[in-house]
């Protein structure tokens, strides 16, 4: 790279790791054997092997949902969701049109609550937990995620469903 190791610490993106600029140097200085030398080239190379793997299973999903690229936009459009939540909605619904109303496909999902009933004593429970665990899953990933944005309407819905 041709970056001395001043310059490499100068332009960390964290904060944090500036403080901890003398263990970084001190890191960076350090003889390392052959071996362990062989033992991060592996590493390095596992990493890269990933790395590329990922990249071909992703331009895969995007040739197999290219025909959903209007669905995919719409959902792509909902604040924290992004592209693989997006396609692993899409691909766990399958057809939307076949729910007439977002109830039936909430209850497919199994993410209504339970409701119980004995003569005039109603008890809502937990979620259902019917349906597609992987629907359900990658929802509530989405919520999670919904909750850490900020100025956002569908946090303060998510907060206010929470409490």
């Amino acid at each position: 790279m041709g970056k001395t190791t001043d310059e490499i610490i100068e332009h960390l993106p964290a904060t944090r790791l500036l403080k901890k600029s003398d263990q970084i140097r001190e890191a960076l200085l350090c003889k390392l054997t052959d071996a362990q030398l062989l033992l991060l080239k592996g590493i390095l190379e596992t990493m890269a092997s990933i790395e590329k793997r990922i990249a071909d299973i992703e331009k895969e999903i995007v040739s197999r949902i290219r025909h959903r690229r209007s669905d995919l936009k719409i959902i792509m459009a909902v604040p924290g969701i992004g592209f693989i939540a997006a396609v692993t909605i899409l691909a766990e619904i399958g057809n939307f049109m076949d729910f007439k109303k977002a109830e039936q496909l909430a209850a497919w999902a199994g993410l209504v609550p339970s409701v119980y009933q004995s003569a005039d004593k109603l008890v809502t429970g937990n979620i259902t937990k019917h349906g597609s665990r992987h629907l359900r899953w990658i929802l509530v990933q989405v919520a999670q995620s919904i909750a850490h944005l900020n100025n956002s309407n569908l946090k303060t819905f998510f907060l206010r469903i929470r409490g």
